[in-house]
């Protein structure tokens, strides 16, 4: 992990250019899908909870014009940092979780060789256990596999064109 990490680094700062298309895209799909839950619960926490308290309290002291600033006080510094953090997190996470299953992957040159390696000892592999088969059923298992995985295909493609 610490591998990764300092890759990352060292990429972002030797080549920034295709991080910031990247950044920016998030920051708008953060405000994008949060502005609405974070006023609802600024409102509901900041105004709810210390009117209740604070309100009581000024009114005993007969200066009910300061609430303004008690509610300023007590949103700003307390409450709208913590809920901001819950629902950034809560509805950004989700989007992010769900975004992930979409990413194109490249491999890197070592990554390219590494299953090239892999695959060969699968090769090897494959060929050892199909040693049982005739020609002829080798033949009709290909022919079966390929009917199997374009009909899949087809059903893929017609699931993603309905949503």
């Amino acid at each position: 992990m610490l591998e990764l990490l300092i890759a990352v680094l060292k990429s972002a700062v030797t080549n920034p250019l295709g991080y910031w298309g990247d950044v920016r895209e998030q920051m708008f799909d953060t405000l994008k899908l949060c502005w609405l839950p974070m006023i609802i619960s600024c409102t509901a926490f900041g105004f709810g909870a210390p009117g209740l308290q604070g309100g009581n309290i000024f009114l005993l002291f007969g200066i009910p014009e300061r609430l303004g600033s008690f509610f300023l006080m007590a949103s700003v510094r307390e409450f709208a940092p913590w809920i901001n953090a819950m629902v950034v997190a809560g509805v950004m996470g989700t989007a992010i979780t769900a975004d992930l299953g979409a990413r194109i992957v490249q491999l890197t040159e070592r990554g390219r060789r590494l299953i090239e390696r892999a695959f060969q000892g699968h090769a090897i592999n494959m060929e050892e256990s199909m040693a049982v088969l005739r020609s002829s059923e080798r033949t009709e298992l290909v022919r079966l596999l390929k009917k199997v995985g374009m009909w899949e295909a087809a059903r893929l493609d017609d699931k993603n064109r309905q949503e």
